[in-house]
């Protein structure tokens, strides 16, 4: 497989809620004592906040950095074959954890424009992984607290003219729809490539009205796994059983920017990659990895989007797009966390 240029055809900007990830090894039974469903997504509440102390006491916790955008912004530059090409905005606290993630995303070759909140500390995630699916319950704090005026700032907005590539989280909507509808805007005016992800079922359902509904109206590529492709898919006036009738509702849904049709993509596990675009439906095997060699599911969904992006970044085809995506996926749950090889293997 190669890319059609060796060079990014642009930089790209991820925009999400950057959090700390708690990851710890459970059962199912912990997870729904504490009023959870297995293998999904949620927000915490006050009472939720026990879980994170209770977490936090256990002799194999791990802490990562993460927030879903975070991961997908450290994949793409690991995958890039361009340095240099990633951005991140979102909100953190003022304190060591702020410090670790930063760190750790430079690291990684993001170059992050963090909001600073003075009021609450960074946002956290209690990952709860059991039987190789992860549960994750995610305290926003001071991610909750971004600022639409850093967005006017001058450093993002100077940024936000020099990508040619946008990947916003659906997880934003709960912070800043305002932030997403100027993005959208932005990207619409200007011919640039606007990718979102569905991230969770409940936002569909609780934040669709006025928010989900405006934003992806902006949307050049829209991703979910099969469960968020179900929620969306019905939400539009479909059967969430048939999720090849669902690409095609998101695709066809009322788009600002005609220039290029949406590309809509359905994630399966280990079942075939399910996309439509341009009234024609693809599906992408995808090889299984033996349930032994499976460590942990977090931030396989993140990594996919990042292979996926970094070969579009590099004007590859939807074929190589999907397999890089797949290549990086498949070695990250193999290792504990949204962590990477340490050499990049794909071949471009």
């Amino acid at each position: 497989m190669s890319a059609k240029t060796s060079r990014a055809l642009g930089e790209l900007l991820v925009i999400c809620n950057p959090l700390l990830d708690i990851s710890v090894t459970v059962n199912d039974e912990f997870i729904r004592k504490h009023g959870k469903a297995p293998g999904l997504a949620s927000l915490a509440d006050d009472k939720d906040l026990p879980l994170f102390e209770e977490i936090q006491g256990f002799d194999t916790v791990e802490y990562i950095a993460g927030g879903a955008g975070q991961n997908t912004a450290r994949a793409v530059a690991f995958m890039s074959p361009t340095p240099k090409v990633v951005h991140y905005i979102g909100c953190v606290g003022k304190d060591e954890n702020a410090d670790k993630l930063k760190n750790a995303a430079e690291r990684a070759g993001v170059k992050v424009h963090y909001d600073i909140s003075e009021k609450n500390p960074t946002g956290r995630v209690a990952v709860l992984v059991s039987h190789g699916e992860r549960t994750l319950v995610a305290h926003l704090a001071a991610a909750n607290d971004y600022h639409h005026s850093h967005f006017q700032s001058s450093e993002v907005q100077k940024t936000l003219q020099a990508v040619r590539f946008v990947y916003a989280t659906g997880f934003f909507l709960t912070v800043s729809p305002q932030t997403l509808m100027a993005i959208g805007q932005h990207c619409a005016e200007n011919d640039k490539v606007l990718a979102t992800n569905i991230s969770a079922p409940f936002l569909v359902q609780a934040f669709w009205d006025g928010k989900m509904a405006e934003f992806l109206k902006y949307t050049d590529i829209v991703i979910g796994n099969e469960s968020e492709g179900a929620a969306i898919t019905e939400r539009l006036g479909g059967n969430p059983a048939n999720l090849k009738a669902g690409l095609q509702l998101v695709a066809d849904y009322p788009k600002i920017n005609k220039k290029r049709h949406r590309i809509v993509i359905f994630t399966q596990n280990e079942k075939p990659v399910l996309m439509y675009s341009n009234r024609t439906y693809y599906e992408f095997p995808n090889d299984a990895i033996p349930s032994e060699k499976i460590v942990d599911m977090n931030g396989a969904g993140d990594s996919f989007v990042g292979g996926f992006m970094a070969a579009l970044m590099h004007g590859c085809d939807l074929r190589t797009c999907v397999d890089a995506g797949h290549w990086l996926a498949s070695r990250v749950i193999q290792r504990s966390g949204c962590t990477f090889p340490e050499v990049n293997e794909f071949h471009w």
